[in-house]
């Protein structure tokens, strides 16, 4: 499928999503809630996950660091991330964000683009497996908070994901599998995480880093739906949260958008939430990317010009 059909198809796939709910919810009651929401709260809950993607900047960081990939100045992957942001959330392109990472880091610390992706590569297997975490701990902690039968679907999903994980990890070792060579598709990867994540120090570093990522957007949109007047526990968020991400990451949209608000649309009316406000929230939550993405923006400009 080519690469333009693909780009057609994710946006026709938000468009839908987003003008069925649009329709549903009514026009006239979205803009109520977004015109009526505080300011403050939603500034509060933008810094928050601000934080997280500058915590998402500094994992990244290190991670390259462990890999011993040349030194680089961390206002390199700040500015990379943010062009990753920018390209994910407002370019209609084929180029992903990750992708702008992988080409950044090969051009700036001149090595390999398939080398660079797998440092890349365990940037965001780090921060799906902490998801998958978060929502084994939470959906535990807050039993009863879905319903009984997306508890059970989520706990399955999550602990396969975290095995799947933590499998990956040692799959270099099969030493018979290293006489195959389409298996240093695998095994480069695997042997890099390892590494990663070898010893308790690094373990630890890692998780926490990976866990408060996220911890700190869920924080975010708590704030954000303070701002429309929900005024659910903050744990109600850490349980709704985690199944939105992992959604939105399946790649049938552009940038999640469609996907994540039907997700938050369904996921808060277990807790009474109304269509209009729960789809106010995420549309706040999505732009609040949007933000970041500017200023990637202003990053990719300034790296055309040299700067």
């Amino acid at each position: 499928m080519g690469q333009k059909l693909k780009f057609a198809l994710r946006l026709l796939v938000s468009v839908l999503l987003l003008g069925i709910l649009i329709y549903i919810a009514g026009p006239a009651q979205i803009y109520n809630e977004l015109v009526s929401s505080r300011l403050d709260y939603n500034f509060a809950g933008f810094i928050l996950i601000l934080l997280g993607t500058l915590i998402a900047v500094y994992r990244w960081y290190i991670i390259m660091n462990t890999l011993d990939f040349p030194k680089a100045p961390f206002s390199f992957y700040f500015k990379s991330y943010f062009k990753g942001i920018f390209f994910n959330q407002l370019l209609p392109s084929s180029i992903g964000g990750d992708a702008v990472k992988v080409i950044d880091a090969a051009k700036y610390l001149g090595c390999k683009k398939r080398e660079a992706f797998v440092g890349v590569l365990i940037d965001r297997g780090l921060g799906i497996a902490s998801i998958f975490l978060l929502n084994l701990i939470f959906n535990n902690i807050a039993e009863g908070y879905l319903p009984e039968s997306s508890y059970y679907i989520l706990n399955i999903i999550s602990l396969f994901g975290i095995a799947g994980f933590i499998l990956f990890m040692f799959l270099y070792k099969i030493k018979y599998m290293h006489k195959f060579s389409w298996y240093k598709v695998i095994s480069v990867p695997s042997e890099s995480l390892y590494k990663v994540m070898h010893g308790i120090k690094k373990t630890l570093l890692q998780s926490i880093l990976s866990l408060f990522i996220h911890i700190l957007t869920f924080a975010g949109v708590y704030m954000i739906a303070r701002a429309f007047g929900v005024d659910l526990p903050v744990y109600a968020f850490m349980v709704i949260m985690p199944p939105v991400i992992l959604l939105t990451i399946i790649p049938i949209s552009l940038a999640g958008w469609g996907v994540r608000e039907v997700s938050m649309v369904s996921l808060l009316s277990y807790s009474g939430i109304a269509q209009e406000t729960a789809l106010s929230i995420s549309i706040i939550f999505g732009f609040t990317y949007v933000i970041q993405g500017l200023l990637g923006l202003y990053f990719f400009i300034n790296s055309k010009k040299g700067v």
